[in-house]
């Protein structure tokens, strides 16, 4: 969501109108606030049921040693739920969807995690879909743009920890990985392609093929930072698009929430640690969070301010200046 608020925010600035439809699935709506300038339409919800699928059980499994089978399983999971909520959005949203037609828009910007917004789209009957990628091309999205994707130096996005330069059983031990990256083909995209199918009738398109049109595929990396890869023309990279340069403005200590005492400890400055809004502290490993802060205060030349959780027991009696900072 905020990748897609960067975007919308960005064309909005230069004069196009934007409508950024905000779908209840995980967070709250509205409590991001993520787009500044777009118009934005937010559809509540509730389509993922947290009984149903907790998010916790990803950050958990990243710190942990999961094998390939137990890897796949929950990447099924996961796109049967995000195919479920997609259904339960089409089922209550035909009115949403008049009013959308109505706009006659020219493109819609989708996401790649999962295909709903590309199906929208030709519900909607605007003619051009983007695709847009939050992180580095997956092996799904290579196969579908026709993309190649070696697995000898291109590493695995699907639980890897591999490194582009490989040995062949690092190799080999890639291709596999590679091979389960398709469970966002098998469990989601040809599913989902079924759901609209079922609701729209046998003449909607494959998802597939919507996706594989798309004439501009945007990539939310920065090129110097990802793998080298062979990448098509229409591939663009986006990286740090809507990040603002830092101004030297003047704190008001009646408004900052961290005193001007705090920020200005340190002999050689101070650091900020947050894992912004894709992780919470309390999912991290006790033992992780322990050396996380044991090694920051071994670091005695530097201040360190730490966004941790209200109910993270373990960091909080290890941090004496301050509690949940911007929590």
């Amino acid at each position: 969501m905020i990748s897609n608020a960067r975007i919308a925010d960005t064309l909005a600035s230069d004069g196009h109108n934007v409508t950024l439809l905000e779908v209840e699935f995980f967070e709250k709506i509205g409590e991001l606030n993520a787009s500044k300038v777009a118009n934005t339409i937010l559809v509540p919800g509730q389509f993922i049921d947290p009984k149903e699928f907790n998010t916790s059980m990803i950050a958990e499994m990243s710190f942990k040693n999961v094998y390939l089978p137990m890897d796949f399983l929950v990447g099924s999971i996961i796109q049967t739920t995000f195919n479920n909520a997609c259904e339960k959005f089409l089922l209550v949203s035909e009115k949403l969807f008049d009013k959308l037609r109505n706009e006659k828009f020219d493109i819609i910007i989708s996401e790649q995690l999962n295909s709903c917004g590309a199906g929208v789209g030709h519900l909607l009957n605007i003619p051009t879909n983007i695709l847009v990628s939050s992180c580095p091309i997956q092996e799904h999205i290579a196969s579908i743009l026709g993309l190649s994707n070696p697995a000898s130096y291109i590493p695995s996005l699907y639980y890897s920890n591999l490194p582009d330069k490989m040995s062949i059983y690092e190799r080999t031990t890639n291709l596999f990985r590679q091979f389960a990256g398709y469970v966002y083909l098998i469990y989601g995209v040809d599913p989902l392609t079924k759901i609209f199918k079922k609701h729209y009738g046998a003449t909607f398109p494959d998802l597939r093929t919507i996706v594989a049109e798309s004439p501009f595929v945007f990539v939310n990396v920065d090129e110097f930072l990802d793998f080298p890869r062979p990448i098509f023309s229409n591939i663009i990279y986006i990286g740090g698009l809507g990040m603002e340069e830092g101004k030297n403005t003047k704190i008001n200590k009646n408004e900052d929430p961290i005193s001007i005492e705090m920020s200005t400890k340190g002999k050689k400055g101070v650091i900020f640690f947050s894992t912004g809004t894709i992780m919470r502290t309390t999912d991290m490993g006790e033992n992780f969070r322990r050396n996380v802060l044991l090694t920051f205060s071994q670091l005695t030349d530097y201040h360190f301010i730490v966004k941790i959780e209200n109910d993270d027991k373990i960091s909080l009696p290890q941090c004496t200046l301050f509690e949940s900072v911007l929590a």
